[in-house]
């Protein structure tokens, strides 16, 4: 392994990381945005979340770099991860069904 190839998956792996970051992040303002104005709904959120998790679940497994021994970096579990996070178990396994179904295909 070169170290050329070390350094282009790492950079790949943190751009992919940095935007399932950021629209996290915005997806998370956004819904502290809604509990000030008083119509939050947590299923929908958390239903919502566990959709975008699974998108991104998807992202991140296409988005993996493959190394010259043939094997395939990727961070898929991300999405699902946040998802979980921010959503709580329905949003976590919403998202985790999606990536692992995708993964699946």
């Amino acid at each position: 392994m070169e170290l050329n190839e070390i350094i282009s998956v790492v950079t790949n792996l943190i751009g992919t990381i940095a935007v399932i970051c950021l629209v996290f992040f915005v997806v998370e303002g956004t819904k502290s945005l809604s509990k000030i104005k008083g119509d939050y709904n947590r299923i929908r959120n958390a239903i919502f979340l566990g959709v975008i998790g699974g998108i991104f679940g998807i992202y991140a497994t296409l988005s993996g770099s493959a190394m010259s021994n043939g094997a395939l970096v990727s961070i898929r579990n991300v999405g699902p991860m946040f998802a979980g996070c921010l959503g709580g178990p329905i949003g976590g396994i919403i998202a985790g069904s999606i990536a692992g179904i995708f993964r699946l295909l």
